[in-house]
């Protein structure tokens, strides 16, 4: 049994006392490991991509090469592709390869970065012989940061620009590099250093960089056939998602960032606003809300997702990737937050419910997103946040269109 095992099964057990539960941790845990071996294997055996990566690098002759690899889920990727998207408009002409969990949600979002060319398997960014090749070497996550031994400051010459955009980032990088060591279990302090330096997630890589935020808004492909197809045209309609990302282990059906009374929110929405239709979207995490009128659980192409927030009047959520989807669009949504915080992750544009107990946990333990850190049976920075209160929010703020999202008056 690893020591990393042992840690994670210890650290559960301090926040729940119930034996199942550990037990269900623990061999998700394994399973999940034992699985990522597996793939990093297969991946690294594929001696063709590697090679075909080389060559592809090696054959830019104009252009500065960069590598990046990219951790996290979707929201991640669109927050580093708006970085990567204005980091092309202010050097000279750039590729980007990036290196991610998912190479096919990753092609969706940075298909729009000028200079992007391919995502890889986030394994071979560890293979010297395939990052080795490229002039720079980025890291991105809660922060941006450049490998020293991934720099090659000859080959940059020809970009004096992103020269100086890597000097910013070493000298941002001094006084986090505690946080850098310890990410992601530092990320919650992290997250606090960042506000009072008057940035948020959705600018701190900007800043790092020292290159200006472009916004939110970012060219996504979507699939809009299924708009007709549920005779959504000229009709307004709500998205709502109550999913969270996969990547993390939960022994329950729902996560600690999961709001519980999303279905008593359906009704009250309704009862408010007769005639609203209201749309499920989520992957497998999600839990089927029986006052949605459609529910599109695992039923659509992450493309027609896209389009359905990208149409609706509003999008409801947890704080996650869909909501950095429907930025990306400019359509408004109502994000209930329990242990993420806030005044790090909130667009100012949207309807950010705050909880009323408690909230802002996030990676102050290990297994935050499975049991409430607190040991409180549920998380009750949501639990405790009544629905009739939520709606009362966007009634304040919102009313239905079918074309946009409209302040109510």
């Amino acid at each position: 049994m690893s020591r990393e095992l042992v840690r994670r099964i210890l650290t559960h057990g301090q926040h729940t006392r119930d034996i199942r539960r550990t037990a269900i941790f623990s061999w998700r845990f394994v399973s999940s490991r034992v699985q990522r071996e597996r793939h990093r294997r297969s991946v690294l055996k594929d001696v063709s991509g590697v090679d075909s990566i080389r060559k592809s690098v090696s054959s830019e002759t104009d252009r500065a090469t960069v590598a990046m690899l990219v951790s996290g889920g979707i929201g991640d990727y669109l927050v580093v592709a708006r970085f990567l998207r204005d980091l092309a408009a202010e050097i000279e002409p750039a590729r980007f390869d990036i290196f991610c969990s998912n190479p096919a949600i990753g092609d969706w979002v940075f298909a729009a970065v000028p200079g992007f060319n391919k995502c890889h398997s986030e394994f071979l960014f560890t293979v010297q012989s395939v990052v080795g090749n490229y002039d720079l070497a980025l890291r991105a996550s809660q922060f941006v940061i450049a490998d020293n031994d991934g720099i090659d400051w000859a080959r940059l010459q020809k970009s004096k620009r992103l020269q100086q955009v890597v000097m910013n980032l070493a000298r941002a990088r001094r006084p986090i590099e505690p946080f850098i060591e310890h990410h992601p279990h530092l990320d919650a302090s992290l997250a606090r250093r960042i506000v009072f330096n008057n940035q948020t997630r959705e600018t701190y890589l900007h800043w790092m960089a020292g290159i200006t935020y472009g916004g939110p808004r970012i060219d996504l492909k979507t699939d809009g056939a299924i708009i007709d197809q549920l005779g959504l045209r000229d009709r307004p309609f709500v998205t709502i998602n109550n999913g969270f990302d996969a990547g993390f282990i939960v022994t329950g059906t729902a996560s600690t960032k999961t709001y519980p009374h999303g279905d008593e929110l359906c009704r009250l929405l309704k009862e408010r606003f007769p005639g609203l239709t209201i749309i499920q979207i989520g992957n497998a995490t999600s839990q089927p809300l029986a006052n949605a009128d459609i529910n599109l659980i695992s039923k659509t192409s992450l493309a027609a997702a896209a389009a359905l927030v990208q149409h609706a009047s509003l999008h409801i959520d947890n704080e996650g990737g869909l909501v950095h989807v429907a930025s990306a669009f400019g359509t408004r949504c109502c994000v209930v937050f329990g242990p993420t915080p806030a005044d790090y992750y909130a667009y100012e544009d949207n309807i950010n419910v705050l909880p009323n107990f408690c909230g802002g946990c996030w990676w102050s333990t290990e297994t935050w997103m499975d049991v409430c850190p607190r040991g409180f049976k549920t998380a009750r920075c949501l639990s405790e946040q009544r629905p009739a209160d939520v709606v009362a929010q966007i009634a304040a703020v919102w009313k239905p269109s079918s074309k946009s999202m409209q302040l109510a008056s």
